[in-house]
């Protein structure tokens, strides 16, 4: 799960990000296309935006995140939030959620509360804030 969209406010230390969930199922390789793609950004030096801030696999989440670019895998949750980076809370200005091929939207705010910490929120915080 990684932000897919970022507007960022600068003189709030705001920004609004898009988080998806993707379903855990068997990934077809799209004629290669995924480990191609993967191959191209690893030989660039590219490094993923979680790596900054946490020990990981890079070439793992590398192929994970095109998975999610070429695959055409629709997301089975996508929460759109806003971070206030001064404050470490966020928001929630809508939610979507797919459950047995129906679809489902709540697009209210739910109110401003702190980011549990350990949750992807405070993951996002921590590379987006430092940023802004």
């Amino acid at each position: 799960m990684y932000p897919v969209e970022i507007a960022r406010q600068p003189t709030s230390r705001r920004a609004i990000v898009c988080q998806a969930c993707w379903p855990i199922k068997p990934i077809v390789e799209f004629g290669g296309k995924i480990v191609e793609n993967a191959a191209r950004k690893l030989v660039d030096k590219y490094v993923p935006p979680i790596a900054l801030i946490e020990d990981i696999d890079i070439v793992t989440v590398t192929w994970y995140e095109e998975t999610a670019n070429i695959s055409g895998i629709q997301p089975q949750a996508r929460f759109f939030v806003e971070l206030n980076c001064s404050e470490r809370m966020m928001q929630r200005l809508s939610t979507y959620v797919r459950i047995k091929d129906r679809d489902g939207w709540i697009n209210k705010l739910s109110g401003w509360e702190y980011v549990p910490p350990e949750s992807i929120s405070a993951t996002l915080l921590k590379i987006l804030c430092q940023k802004l």
